[in-house]
């Protein structure tokens, strides 16, 4: 490298000034002075050392301070690279002095540029991107910073004035339904007066699932205490204002998780990091910020070794020998991939080997740390892929369905049986529906295997805990615990079409009772109107052609993001779309003017490929189209508790027949074999719109 370059410039950064040392590769000073942190000093530095040969700029701090060095040198096509400070600080200990000058950094610097080059980071090549993304995400971190700091002050507060309510409200105190109870109810005082109705009614819309439990252990809590702690009452004033404060920084950290996503979309790197368990859009955007394009890294295990996850070999003498935990790295990146490693633990494989290293012993950190196979010890500075992995050592192997790859090994015969079982069951199945069938599946399957059951050896009353267990600890709804009961017994009765049991344990088993309206709420008629123009305006085409086939045409979320440009015809003088729907069913749909156009904006005069594409140009699907729709909600100013996709075929649904269109056609319309499905859409709103609330409210005009 040394040979490259016939100059070497150091450059010890600051606010208004810099010190610039250069050498040539002899080791000859060609300058040692200061200069302004202006672009005309930078560049008169520049043209000057240019005359001796191609430089190489090295800084200390190639972010901040030391931006516009690093830009300027960039622009007139040096190479640049930089020094990491403690590197720096150990370098500086090998020269003669103590002190601690500008001069004196900038001269070991460029001497370490000259005769140590390894020691050397490179700076990503002006990758505006990259830039981009480094601000939001620097500012993302300062709000979450903010947030934990109100938060803890608003705990502080509880814990000071009611102890028992901060045990209930602390724990989730930045859930929206406790922000809002602390915003327009205060402090303990204002949470009695409000009374139990008035808490469910604030409650529930934003936490249906553990609404009720909640406002219960909220009275628990304020019964438990009875004395008034002196401060109680400047509390119930702060308390709302803090919330507020909470709420707002929430919802700002949202705006830039917005923006950082649409950053994202446009990296090739970012669909490989955000398909891998555990890795969300911040989690992402901070791997990309502290990688790079990963060109620097030849292996996967220099990878680790730069986030300090490889384990570092101690041996001396025959006392001292083995392999202990780094106490280096990359910080922020080994942060990160342990964040990506907790978030996985919802992955089965991920979940498994956790499980079992905590079992063996392991700390929660150790137990994420794979222990490499022997004879294939990473290198002292290179690390491991990732930090849960999907292959273990043989002992430590988790179960699966499929069959393991790798050394052949002897399985149990139950086992066996168990894999034979589930394949027949599955094997009734294709498409979409054996992929949700095999997901619920796997959740009674995983059950079992926490309660050390076997799946064919369970009673009765094993799948009654098991419903239990649905309804009270995971908290489903009864819809999604009908469903998941409807697999079991679908499975055992298939076992014993088979053979394999004489009887199925879930024949008598109690299913939830499921309400005959569906819990979904569509948007009303303004709402959808208001969705649509913003949609419409949108600078991205997908958009709108994302509420046109959803609320337009009433299509399903994966019959929207699989259809293609080839599916577009002409039927008997209509525009058609070809849509495949549940079990590969084809239909076609005509398309209304608007959705027409809609399509054609999508399209941009392509002739093939997908009609939904993403920011990568690739097919969208439907956490793209989720994240998209919240967008434009967001936009159009519609307050939704929650919105998905669904919720604009539920407003397809009940749009049309608030337009007048009989049952019958409505069904139709949305493909629905049986028209009681189609009444579940509208019966609740109807007992919203013919509530008689309004009726009393109305005869009581005069006194209200």
């Amino acid at each position: 490298m040394t040979n490259e370059y016939g100059v070497f410039l150091g450059l010890d950064v600051g606010k208004s000034d810099h010190h610039a040392v250069a050498f040539n590769p002899a080791g000859k000073r060609l300058h040692d002075a200061a200069l302004p942190n202006t672009e005309p000093g930078l560049r008169k530095l520049f043209d000057k050392l240019g005359r001796h040969g191609r430089i190489l700029a090295v800084v200390d701090q190639p972010a901040s301070i030391g931006a516009l060095p690093v830009a300027v040198a960039r622009s007139c096509g040096h190479q640049i690279a930089y020094l990491p400070g403690l590197v720096m600080r150990r370098l500086a200990d090998l020269h003669p002095g103590t002190a601690k000058t500008d001069a004196r950094d900038a001269f070991v610097i460029a001497d370490a540029a000259r005769t140590l080059p390894h020691t050397l980071r490179r700076v990503d090549a002006g990758d505006d991107t990259l830039a981009e993304l480094e601000v939001l995400v620097g500012y993302d971190d300062d709000l979450a910073g903010e947030v934990t700091r109100v938060s803890n002050r608003i705990r502080g507060l509880l814990t000071q004035i009611h102890p028992p309510l901060e045990r209930v409200l602390g724990p989730k105190v930045q859930h929206h339904a406790i922000l809002e109870v602390l915003s327009r109810c205060g402090g303990p005082a204002g949470l009695r007066k409000a009374g139990r109705s008035k808490l469910a009614e604030i409650v529930m819309p934003r936490a249906p699932r553990m609404g009720a439990r909640l406002v219960e252990q909220i009275f628990t809590a304020l019964d438990a205490q009875t004395v008034v702690v002196p401060g109680t009452t400047a509390a119930e004033t702060i308390l709302p204002r803090l919330a507020d404060s909470v709420r707002e920084l929430l919802k700002q950290r949202d705006q830039i998780a917005f923006q950082v996503e649409e950053i994202l979309d446009a990296h090739p790197l970012a669909e490989v990091l955000i398909s891998m368990p555990g890795v969300g859009i911040r989690t992402a955007a901070r791997i990309l910020l502290e990688v790079g394009d990963v060109t620097s890294f030849p292996t996967s295990a220099h990878l680790a070794a730069y986030a300090g996850l490889a384990p570092v070999t101690r041996r001396s003498g025959t006392s001292i020998r083995g392999e202990h935990p780094p106490k280096g790295g990359n910080k922020q990146l080994k942060r990160a991939i342990f964040l990506s490693a907790f978030a996985a633990l919802s992955d089965p494989l991920s979940r498994a080997y956790y499980d079992r290293k905590r079992r063996g012993q392991k700390t929660q950190r150790r137990a994420h740390l794979p222990r490499p196979p022997p004879g294939r010890r990473p290198p002292r500075h290179a690390p491991h892929p990732q930090p849960v992995p999907a292959q273990t050592s043989r002992k430590a192997r988790p179960r699966r369905l499929t069959k393991p790859i790798g050394t052949p090994r002897v399985v149990p015969t139950d086992q066996l049986v168990v894999h034979a079982a589930v394949s027949a069951f599955l094997g009734r199945y294709r498409g979409q529906t054996r992929v949700h069938t095999e997901s619920d599946l796997c959740v009674l399957l995983r059950w079992c295997t926490n309660q050390d059951l076997g799946p064919l050896a369970a009673a009765r009353v094993d799948i009654e805990r098991y419903v239990r267990w649905l309804q009270d600890v995971r908290r489903y709804q009864p819809s999604t615990v009908s469903r998941r009961l409807s697999v079991v017994v679908g499975f055992y009765r298939v076992c014993v079409i088979d053979a394999i049991l004489e009887h199925s344990p879930a024949d008598y088993v109690r299913r939830p009772t499921v309400p005959a309206e569906s819990p979904t709420l569509g948007l009303g008629h303004l709402q959808f109107e208001a969705l649509i123009t913003t949609a419409r305006k949108s600078p991205n085409p997908n958009g709108f052609a994302l509420v046109a086939l959803l609320g337009l045409l009433g299509l399903r979320i994966f019959e929207a993001c699989g259809s293609n440009i080839a599916d577009l015809g002409e039927e008997h003088g209509h525009r058609v779309l070809r849509v495949r729907g549940k079990g590969g069913k084809v239909v076609l749909v005509p398309l209304p003017p608007a959705v027409a156009r809609a399509i054609d904006q999508a399209v941009d005069e392509r002739t093939s490929g997908p009609i939904l594409r993403n920011h990568h140009g690739r097919r969208m699907d439907r956490h793209v189209a989720t994240r998209r729709l919240k967008h434009l909600v967001t936009a159009a100013g519609i307050r939704m508790p929650r919105m998905h996709p669904h919720m604009l075929r539920h407003t397809f649904v009940t749009t049309m027949l608030g337009a007048g269109v009989s049952l019958r056609d409505v069904q139709i319309a949305a493909r629905h074999a049986d028209p009681r499905t189609t009444m579940r859409y509208d019966r609740a709103r109807k007992n919203l719109d013919r509530h008689p609330n309004y009726i009393l409210a109305a005869y009581m005009a005069s006194g209200t």
